[in-house]
């Protein structure tokens, strides 16, 4: 590692785990490291400070180099939406090591996926992301440079169309199939044997105060699987959270489209229901063309984690 070259350091925390990554600048990225669950509303300030600090460790063990301070830190959270949620945002970025001066900024997660996605100057600016992950959130930006939120209200007020929604609907299906209200279907079978429970009552304490939204959201890629397969009820369930993300996109780009007058707002689509794959991304490119938005479907030039280290180096120069 060249002493010379500044030390750059990006971070981005999901609803589902956290990383970290270390490097020079874009492209010349040292070493890669992940951690558990970075999300203060899901897990405290301490535990998602204790996250964030070991996926940065991990990421100096990958690039096989004693921790330097750095000399910029970019860091993303998921469900950063108040003024208190930044405060303890900031305070977390501030616990990794740095050079005093240095640059350190915490933001939404949206903000580093935005700069990922829309990373190559031409198109940098302006353009619309969906994070599709745990929960659900849109960040448009026009062609001045104004940004604008859809969505990322959390699992109680929003995040339809993400990971906890088709799983908690999973397990809703469950619910109504014990009943006797409802068809007990291969996804329930599914939901029960991915859970590991004898009793369906056993969903009760992964929802609620105590809830583990992590395992309910990890239910989701049987509901696509089942849904690309035909089985009526996965697809049901992923056809409603579909339409959920398509009013995001549509909202968000018509926001911009209006706010810039310049046409077709590009959008892209990240995080980890993209990696679906087709099933999902396919039905959510088809559903916004039927919505008729001014909008044109992009792939991502580069993942938010990338977009992250891209933000420092900014800030560092």
């Amino acid at each position: 590692m060249a002493l010379n070259r500044p030390v750059l350091i990006g971070i981005d925390g999901g609803g589902s785990g956290t990383r970290a990554i270390v490097g020079h600048g874009p492209g010349e990225v040292l070493g890669v490291g992940a951690a558990g669950v970075a999300c203060v509303r899901d897990v405290g300030e301490q535990a998602a400070t204790t996250a964030l600090l070991a996926a940065v460790a991990d990421a100096w063990h990958a690039a096989r180099s004693p921790a330097r301070a750095a000399d910029s830190i970019y860091v993303g959270l998921a469900g950063v939406a108040t003024a208190s949620d930044r405060g303890a945002a900031e305070r977390m970025a501030r616990s990794v090591g740095h050079r005093d001066g240095a640059p350190v900024t915490a933001d939404h997660d949206l903000a580093i996926a935005h700069a990922g996605a829309f990373a190559r100057a031409e198109r940098r600016r302006r353009g619309v992301v969906l994070v599709a992950g745990t929960g659900a959130a849109c960040m448009g930006v026009d062609a001045l440079g104004t940004s604008a939120l859809c969505g990322g209200w959390g699992p109680a007020l929003g995040d339809g169309g993400g990971g906890y929604f088709l799983g908690i609907e999973a397990m809703r299906a469950v619910v109504r199939a014990t009943d006797g209200r409802g068809p007990a279907t291969e996804l329930c079978a599914r939901v029960r044997a991915a859970l590991e429970i004898d009793e369906p009552r056993d969903m009760l304490r992964l929802v609620g105060r105590d809830g583990d939204r992590k395992r309910v959201a990890a239910l989701a890629p049987n509901v696509i699987e089942l849904a690309a397969a035909g089985e009526p009820l996965a697809t049901e369930i992923l056809d409603r959270g579909v339409g959920e993300l398509a009013s995001l996109i549509v909202h968000a780009t018509a926001r911009v489209a209006t706010a810039d007058g310049g046409g077709d707002v590009p959008y892209a689509v990240v995080g980890g229901l993209a990696r679906a794959g087709a099933p999902l991304l396919d039905r959510l490119r088809e559903e916004v063309r039927l919505r008729r938005a001014p909008a044109r479907w992009v792939e991502p030039d580069r993942t938010p984690l990338e977009g992250a280290l891209l933000l420092a180096a900014e800030a560092c120069a």
